[in-house]
C-alpha cells in the first residue's frame, strides 16, 4: 500500500552528498538568481522564488569544471506573484525570459521559471509537479510558507494520467536521440552528454511509472531505488531495468 503520509525531506542541503564547496556554489547561485528575480518584480506583488526539482529537495547533480564545483541539472523554479492581471504575467514572463539568458550564462546551467498566482494556490490542481513541489522544495526569495494555502496533494491518489504524461514526455526525448542517430550526425562530447542525459531520464521515469502502478511511488530517488528492489516491485527481466534504473541513478547524481 501506499505511504499515509510521505515525510517531506528536510530542506538543508541541495545535493545527497556534495561537499560545503558544493553547497556553497549552488547557494551562490541561487542568491545571484534571487536578486535578478526580485529587481523585477517587487512586493507587493513578489511573493516567493520557490526552488523545485532536485536541488529543491535535496537531490541536485553536480560535476567538477577545471577543478571546481558546478551544478549539472537545471534550475527549475516558480515565481510566485499576486496582484497581477494576465497582461502584466506576460510582460513579466517575457522579462524573466530575457534574465534567464544572462544567468544561464553566468551559472552554468539552463534555468527555467513559470509564474504561480497566489490567488489560484487554494485551487492548485492535484498533478505530479503540483505534489512534488508541495512535498520538497525550498523558498529561495520571499515569504517561507508561501505554499501553506495549497491543498493537500497525497501521492496514493495521484491521478494515473501523470505517469503517462511523464512517459510521453520522456518518450519524446528517446525520439530526439533516436533521430539524431538516424541522421548519422557527427558526436561531440556535448553530443555524448545530452544523449545520455536523454536516454537515462527515460529510464527514471519508467521506474517512476512502475512504482505508481505497483501502488509504491516515492518522490525521493534513493528511496525510489530501494522501493524497485523489492519483492513486492518484482516483473519479468528486473535484473537489467534494475541496474540500468541504477546506473541512471548514478549519472544524475554524479555524472562525471
Amino acid at each position: 500500500m501506499y505511504d499515509p503520509d510521505i515525510a517531506p525531506p528536510v530542506p538543508n542541503r541541495y545535493t545527497p552528498d556534495g561537499n560545503a564547496a558544493v553547497e556553497a556554489r549552488i547557494a551562490r547561485d541561487q542568491a545571484l538568481i534571487a536578486e535578478a528575480v526580485t529587481a523585477l518584480v517587487v512586493p507587493p506583488l513578489f511573493r516567493a522564488l520557490v526552488l523545485m526539482g532536485g536541488y529543491g529537495r535535496g537531490e541536485g547533480g553536480f560535476v567538477m569544471r577545471g577543478g571546481q564545483p558546478a551544478p549539472y541539472n537545471d534550475y527549475d523554479y516558480f515565481v510566485v506573484v499576486r496582484g497581477m492581471d494576465r497582461e502584466r504575467r506576460a510582460t513579466l514572463q517575457k522579462a524573466l525570459a530575457g534574465a534567464a539568458r544572462d544567468l544561464d550564462r553566468a551559472v552554468g546551467v539552463d534555468l527555467d521559471s513559470a509564474l504561480l498566482r497566489e490567488e489560484s494556490l487554494p485551487g492548485a490542481d492535484h498533478s505530479l509537479i503540483n505534489a512534488e513541489m508541495l512535498w520538497g522544495h525550498r523558498v529561495v526569495a520571499g515569504d517561507p510558507q508561501v505554499l501553506a494555502p495549497m491543498p493537500a496533494m497525497p501521492f496514493a491518489t495521484l491521478p494515473p494520467a501523470e505517469f503517462t504524461r511523464l512517459l510521453l514526455n520522456r518518450g519524446s526525448l528517446l525520439l530526439m536521440n533516436q533521430r539524431r542517430l538516424a541522421a548519422g550526425e557527427p558526436a561531440a562530447g556535448q553530443d555524448h552528454e545530452v544523449f545520455l542525459k536523454y536516454l537515462f531520464k527515460a529510464v527514471l521515469a519508467c521506474g517512476d511509472a512502475r512504482l505508481a502502478g505497483n501502488r509504491r511511488y516515492h518522490p525521493s530517488y534513493v528511496a525510489k531505488l530501494d522501493r524497485l528492489g523489492r519483492a513486492d516491485i518484482d516483473w519479468p527481466g528486473q535484473a537489467n531495468p534494475l541496474d540500468l534504473y541504477a546506473q541512471a541513478l548514478r549519472h544524475k547524481f554524479h555524472p562525471d
